[in-house]
C-alpha cells in the first residue's frame, strides 16, 4: 500500500498540498486527472520521493518512503517522467538494461537473473525484434515502449507514470495503455499514471483521483467521480456523459460553464445516454 499521509508541499511561500491524504491500494490502477497547475505531477513526484514534502508523510507499506535507502526503493518503484531523452547511440537493450541496476551487487554474480529480466521486459513490450536498433531511430511510440520496458526490468510492485501518452497518436496511446493494463492484470503491478484525458482514464482505471488546487475533489470509481459536476465544478465544462458498453462514462464536452462563460438553458445539465 502506498500512501498519502497528510501531506503539505509548497514551493517558497506558495502551498500547493495541505493536509493532502490519498491512499494506493495494491494491485490497482490509479489515475490522477485535474486542471493544468492542479498539482497532478507535483503529486506524482512527491509519490516517487522526488520532492520532499514540508509536513506528512508518503508510506511505502506503512513504512515513511524515506526511510527507505535508494537502491531498496528502486527495488520496489519504478517511474516513468514525462520527459525522457537518451544518448544518440544507445541501443534499447542497452537502455532497458540500465533498469536491472538496483538488482546489481558487486559480490554476486547476477547475469543470469539480469538476463532473464531483460529478456522479460523486452517481450513484454514486444521490443524483442528492435533490442539492437539505436533508440533515436526508433519512433515515438516504440520510444515510449523502450523507457516502460527499462521500468519493467526493474521488476517493482509500483508503476509511478507521468502523461504515458504524450506526444502519441490515439492507436499509440491505446497501445500504451492496454501494455499497462495487461502488466498490471497479469503482474499484479500496482499503478499510478497522470492522465490528461479523463475518457482514458474512465477506461483504464480502477479508480481516479481528482485534483482541484492542490485538493482532492474526488475520489472513487469511473463512474462514481465522471460525472457532469465534476467537469463543471473543476474543469469549468458543460458537458454529455455518455455510457460506454462496459458501463465506463464517456466525456463530451459541450461549451465552457457558466464559471467562464454565460450559461444558457441548454447548459443547466448533462445529457446522460446508455446504450442497450
Amino acid at each position: 500500500m502506498l500512501e498519502a499521509s497528510h501531506l503539505s508541499i509548497g514551493f517558497g511561500t506558495q502551498a500547493l498540498f495541505n493536509d493532502f491524504c490519498l491512499t494506493i491500494k495494491d494491485g490497482e490502477i490509479l489515475s490522477i486527472i485535474g486542471p493544468n497547475g492542479s498539482g497532478k505531477s507535483t503529486l506524482l513526484k512527491a509519490l516517487a520521493r522526488n520532492i520532499k514534502p514540508q509536513n506528512g508523510a508518503i508510506l511505502l507499506d506503512n513504512k515513511a518512503l524515506h526511510s527507505y535507502s535508494p537502491v531498496a526503493l528502486a527495488r520496489l518503484m519504478a517511474v516513468l517522467p514525462q520527459s525522457t531523452s537518451a544518448p544518440g547511440d544507445i541501443t534499447v537493450r542497452s537502455l532497458v538494461e540500465y533498469g536491472r541496476f538496483p538488482h546489481q551487487h558487486w559480490w554476486k554474480n547476477t547475469r543470469k537473473e539480469d538476463s532473464l529480466a531483460l529478456d522479460w521486459a523486452l517481450e513484454q513490450t514486444k521490443l524483442m525484434g528492435l533490442s539492437d536498433r539505436l533508440v533515436s531511430t526508433l519512433s515515438g511510440g516504440e520510444r515510449q515502449r523502450v523507457w516502460l520496458a527499462m521500468a519493467l526490468a526493474q521488476k517493482p510492485r509500483i508503476l509511478l507514470l507521468d502523461e504515458p501518452t504524450t506526444y502519441l497518436d490515439i492507436s499509440h496511446q491505446l497501445e500504451i495503455l492496454d501494455l499497462i493494463t495487461a502488466l498490471n492484470r497479469t503482474e499484479g503491478i500496482t499503478v499510478v499514471m497522470v492522465l490528461h484525458d479523463m475518457n482514458h482514464a474512465a477506461r483504464y482505471s480502477d479508480r481516479i483521483a481528482v485534483l482541484k488546487k492542490g485538493s482532492l475533489f474526488a475520489v472513487g470509481t469511473p463512474e462514481q467521480v465522471i460525472d457532469v459536476d465534476t467537469l463543471r465544478e473543476v474543469f469549468h465544462v458543460e458537458a454529455d456523459i455518455w455510457r460506454d458498453r462496459n458501463n465506463r462514462p464517456v466525456c463530451i464536452p459541450r461549451c465552457l460553464s457558466a464559471a467562464t462563460a454565460q450559461p444558457t438553458m441548454a447548459t443547466e445539465k448533462g445529457f446522460v445516454y446508455d446504450p442497450d
